[in-house]
């Protein structure tokens, strides 16, 4: 590997186990003054947002769901789209962002995703929907012999929300799919859309510079055109479909380097690669040298986390500075929910995401419900860590009148957190009257 390219940020294995707390706080913050470091040096843009999320749910459960969903009287919004293309990224973000108010407002409201790519979801669309490969959302309401809605509004989050809320009150603003059965339609044949290999190949040198300055995060396999195919190419591929899968924003590519050939020769000399292949990792178009093992697990986290690090949201819940600010919170909110997390984590960040995407509705709630994180990279989040004695992350807390009186972990959407919130808050608000009125009792008994 070429001495002038710089080191790319890899994961660490983290011990979480007895007596290693310490040295795995060390490890993160000495972690993050390397990032901070090499945010300085290269200017990497740190604030793309991460997208909202919703459940995923496969065609051949589609029926099944439907019945559950007609059964316990909920009103379906699913999007049906192909997950691999950018427009179902915007689509499922907003539709994601409209759940959690509509769960903030109580009403019987379910959001997925179904992903028209797998076994049956192009027949499945065109069943609802009918022909066509843009995101579409409908709206399931009523018993499974019900029409289908079709929404065709904006995709703004109150378009949305007013959308399900008018379907609710038993008014149709939405276009209703009545052709859903008509035997004249064209019934696609069930097929797969995810590529064999989803590898970008480069044929030349300005091909790959394209992809390297215009993309965030890139790797580029340099091979000789003489090699035959290693156990090397054989993992970037598998690597290359777990990010598909996986939705993480990061390419894998690879460019055959031919004798003779100025062109590829020139960009390899470019790199100060002296032995092929080679993998080389580009962010933002500067080059890091990889190194990492070859394996998929090893190429698939050291993608996953730089793509974390090159992702990271723009928070609207607020943000603990230190724990004197935490005890200001504490002093002012009766009811708290405080994530604790890395920036460096992809699927920390993702759920980072959730939760403040869930801030806003629960900040409408009376009394507000305030979302507050507590990044631990932060040297002066030191002390909140250790309180809180934080093992693993990412873990939120639920804080009622300054005392932490449970977690919330797991893989929760922005629309579970909200209702999951304004469940335990119920509770609380409950138990609360019930022991006020037990002291009314007991002291118009103690005066009698």
């Amino acid at each position: 590997m070429g001495a002038g390219l710089a080191r790319c940020l890899l994961p660490s294995l983290l011990v979480l186990g007895a007596g290693a707390q310490e040295a795995l706080k060390q490890q993160i913050w000495d972690q993050q003054h390397e990032i901070n470091l090499a945010q300085g040096q290269r200017g990497l843009n740190t604030q793309a947002p991460v997208r909202l999320q919703l459940k995923r749910i496969a065609p051949s459960d589609f029926e099944r769901l439907r019945q559950a969903w007609s059964s316990t009287q909920k009103t379906a919004a699913l999007l049906m789209c192909t997950l691999s293309h950018s427009p179902c990224d915007q689509a499922e973000s907003r539709l994601a962002e409209a759940a959690a108010w509509l769960a903030a407002e109580r009403l019987p409201v379910a959001a997925h995703v179904l992903d028209t790519s797998e076994w049956g979801g192009q027949q499945l669309r065109q069943e609802l929907v009918g022909p066509g490969s843009s995101p579409a959302i409908v709206i399931l309401h009523g018993a499974p012999g019900a029409p289908v809605h079709i929404y065709d509004g904006s995709l703004r989050l109150e378009a949305i929300g007013h959308a399900v809320r008018s379907l609710l009150r038993g008014a149709t603003p939405l276009h209703s799919s009545v052709e859903a059965a008509n035997e004249e339609r064209t019934i696609h044949r069930l097929t797969r859309e995810v590529p064999a290999d989803t590898v970008v190949d480069l044929h030349n040198r300005s091909m790959a510079r394209a992809m390297v300055e215009h993309h965030p995060l890139v790797f580029v396999l340099l091979y000789p055109s003489e090699q035959q195919l290693t156990a090397l190419h054989a993992n970037y591929s598998v690597a290359a479909k777990l990010l598909f899968e996986h939705r993480i924003d990061a390419r894998l590519t690879r460019l055959e380097v031919r004798a003779g050939d100025p062109h590829s020769s020139a960009f390899v000399r470019e790199l100060d690669v002296t032995e092929l292949p080679d993998l080389v990792l580009f962010r933002h178009g500067r080059a890091c040298a990889y190194e990492a093992g070859s394996s998929p697990a090893d190429l698939f986290d050291v993608a996953r986390w730089n793509a974390a690090f090159l992702s990271r949201a723009r928070l609207t819940g607020t943000e603990v500075e230190s724990a004197v600010h935490l005890e200001e919170l504490l002093h002012r909110h009766s009811l708290l929910l405080i994530t604790f997390s890395p920036r460096w984590c992809a699927r920390c960040l993702r759920h980072l995401a959730e939760y403040d995407a869930a801030a806003r509705p629960l900040m409408q709630q009376d009394p507000p419900i305030t979302v507050a994180h507590v990044n631990i990279d932060v040297e002066a989040n030191r002390l909140l860590v250790k309180r809180y004695e934080i093992a693993i992350f990412p873990i939120a807390k639920v804080i009622h009148r300054g005392r932490c009186i449970g977690d919330l972990s797991g893989s929760l959407l922005a629309h579970e957190v909200v209702a999951e919130m304004l469940s335990i808050r119920d509770d609380l608000t409950e138990a609360e009257s019930a022991a006020h009125s037990q002291m009314r009792l007991e002291q118009k008994g103690s005066r009698l």
